[in-house]
């Protein structure tokens, strides 16, 4: 009987040390991760607050996801963003150390499209959301709502302005434009978005980092009508801003699309 009590207390003494183990690993990988992650933002000048929210099966790639929320103040305003990263297995079982971060660029556009991994999705999303906080944002997608509704087909729309990160193909020109405010960022030792934050937008979306999404009731996209006419009949009545005018959505096959430089139409579909 004793030898059984024994081996039962060895047992829970072995299951034990193994839970233990167990723990301790996980907290060791969780904050090796951690590190991992706001190292990773913070070496390409984006200083918010990293939160781990738990783990997901990656869509396109075998392999893990963690999945974290990324929260900056800018100026008097907070952004928070979920986002999706993927897990590799140094990032668990070592600490973060910035020499050894090969993916660091002078210059994290410098990324965008490099590989699946982060391209788009652990920077634009960030992006983004500070393009919808901008202060002169509401006041411009306003007026430009008011000018476009002038045109007799366009008349009910209304206007978002949109980064123009997601469609690097077409918008080469706002890719480097972005790529020039980061290198300002990090030469000049600022958070990315506080960077992005006071340049002006109209700046912006004349160097098509930015562009007017222009969205219409949905009986309007029952009629027929060029926007390339609308913007022309526009532009002899008034004065629009440098940029890129794009009926709905982007879109690579069908999609309505005229950029205005000067005043004039420089090209469009």
């Amino acid at each position: 009987m004793k030898k059984i009590l024994k081996i039962d207390s060895d047992k829970a003494k072995s299951v034990l040390v193994l839970v233990c183990f167990l723990v301790v690993s996980a907290l060791c990988f969780y904050r090796n991760l951690e590190a991992h992650l706001k190292g990773f933002y913070a070496n390409r000048n984006f200083f918010g607050e990293i939160k781990i929210t738990g783990f997901s099966w990656a869509e396109k790639i075998w392999g893990i996801d963690v999945n974290y929320t990324y929260t900056e103040k800018i100026k008097d305003k907070t952004i928070s963003v979920p986002l999706k990263k993927s897990v590799r297995f140094k990032q668990l079982v070592m600490p973060y150390y910035d020499k050894m971060d090969v993916e660091k660029r002078n210059n994290p556009i410098s990324e965008l499209g490099s590989t699946y991994d982060e391209s788009i999705r652990v920077y634009a999303p960030i992006i983004e959301k500070a393009l919808e906080i901008h202060p002169e944002r509401t006041k411009l997608e306003e007026s430009l709502t008011r000018k476009l509704n002038q045109a007799s087909h366009l008349k009910g729309g209304t206007v978002k302005l949109r980064s123009t990160l997601s469609d690097q193909d077409r918008f080469v020109r706002g890719k480097l434009w972005y790529s020039d405010r980061m290198g300002d960022a990090v030469r000049n030792k600022h958070s990315i978005l506080k960077e992005l934050y006071d340049l002006p937008l109209n700046y912006a979306l004349s160097y098509r980092a930015v562009y007017v999404q222009i969205i219409l009731p949905e009986e309007k996209y029952k009629e027929h009508f060029s926007l390339r006419d609308q913007i022309q009949q526009l532009l002899e009545q008034l004065s629009l801003p440098d940029g890129t005018y794009v009926l709905e959505t982007i879109d690579e096959t069908n999609g309505d699309f005229v950029v205005v430089e000067q005043g004039k139409i420089r090209e469009g579909r």
